[in-house]
């Protein structure tokens, strides 16, 4: 993870600090039509489980969003700094400036896996299991000794240290997993307890349970491919996805800062119809026009897209189709940076060195 401080503020701002939002978007929406068979449960997801997520920047009790603009669909109540590249220093406040701990994620029963399990409830059975045993919310957390911290150095007592993975490409400190060298960053599909939840979901439609666990698996995973093998950031052998499923999708696993062959655009986020999509669509079918109004109105999956001449592209190169430019948007902190990279790279100027080490001397992670 690099220094939060090479993260700049959204253009005209300063002096704040980057967090992240829930609110009432698609997300939350498609869980509530979801669930309207369930008499109460659409209007519990609606007032007490915002799903949706974006990464702000918080100035003076006001929140903008990457491209600058004042974000008026949620409150400062709902910020947190929740990401390990909101952090400044490297580490949660408080906690040791040695970085003794290590940074990974942690899944918990959070507002998702209400609005899921509330989804599930025609069931009865489904809504247990999902509570039980597959919590669906993930937070960034840092490790010390047993103890879990969030990225504002609270400490995490919503979830054990048992549930503590190094999962995403930013929490290895080498830039790879250890032990691997020679492979490229990227993201796998696979079925996990995303996918079975929402299946779970589906029960009453017989064959949108089907559909969902044969052709739509939700889960993903940050993954390191060497020689055709997928490995975990921990440096485990990731044996539930095939390497057919990779795919580099996020904009730091590009090499130089930008896909193959690009420069001078900017990297946002689109929204499309996909396996999420669709997966809501199918717990939608017994509502009648719920999985019409999802389909058409509320596209659930979102990419990472670098934008160039109204053209979208993927991280790995390749034109995107999918959407028009017209969903494209700045929802992560990570591209105000990333535009900047590309386009002074583009100019001839030397990139702004990043500091790696902190002020008492210790090393910054980096990505």
């Amino acid at each position: 993870m690099k220094d939060a401080a090479s993260l700049p503020p959204p253009p005209g701002l300063s002096g704040g600090i980057w967090g992240t939002t829930t609110y009432v978007g698609p997300l939350t929406f498609a869980c509530a039509v979801a669930s309207i068979q369930t008499i109460i449960g659409w209007i519990i997801i609606l007032l007490f489980c915002p799903v949706d997520k974006m990464d702000v920047y918080k100035v003076e009790d006001k929140l903008y969003t990457a491209d600058g603009k004042l974000y008026k669909a949620a409150s400062t109540h709902n910020f947190a700094v929740s990401k390990s590249e909101h952090v400044v220093g490297g580490v949660p406040p408080g906690c040791s400036p040695k970085n003794t701990g290590s940074w990974g994620t942690t899944q918990h029963v959070g507002p998702l896996t209400w609005a899921v399990a509330i989804c599930a409830l025609p069931t009865v059975i489904g809504s247990i299991l999902i509570l039980l045993f597959m919590p669906l919310d993930n937070d960034d957390v840092y490790k010390e000794g047993d103890a879990l911290y969030l990225a504002d150095g609270t400490k995490f007592k919503a979830a054990s240290d048992k549930n503590f993975d190094i999962r995403r490409s930013a929490h290895t400190t080498s830039g790879t997993p250890e032990g691997l060298s020679g492979g490229s960053w990227g993201t796998t599909t696979y079925v996990g307890p995303f996918t079975l939840a929402l299946a779970l979901a589906a029960l009453p439609t017989v064959i949108g349970a089907i559909v969902i666990l044969l052709f739509c698996p939700l889960d993903q995973e940050e993954v390191y491919n060497v020689d055709e093998k997928l490995y975990l950031p921990s440096g485990k052998l990731f044996k539930a996805a095939s390497k057919n499923n990779f795919f580099i999708r996020k904009s730091e696993h590009t090499v130089t800062g930008a896909p193959k062959g690009l420069k001078g655009g900017e990297w946002g986020t689109t929204t499309h119809v996909g396996p999420l999509t669709f997966a809501f669509a199918f717990v939608a079918l017994w509502s009648g026009v719920g999985w019409i109004i999802i389909l058409l109105l509320l596209p659930l999956d979102s990419e990472e897209v670098y934008k160039v001449d109204n053209k979208l592209y993927l991280p790995d190169g390749e034109l995107y189709k999918a959407v028009s430019k017209h969903n494209f948007r700045k929802k992560n902190s990570k591209h105000v940076r990333a535009e900047r990279t590309d386009v002074e790279k583009a100019d001839g100027e030397e990139e702004e060195e990043v500091p790696t080490t902190l002020e008492d001397g210790s090393k910054a992670l980096e990505c």
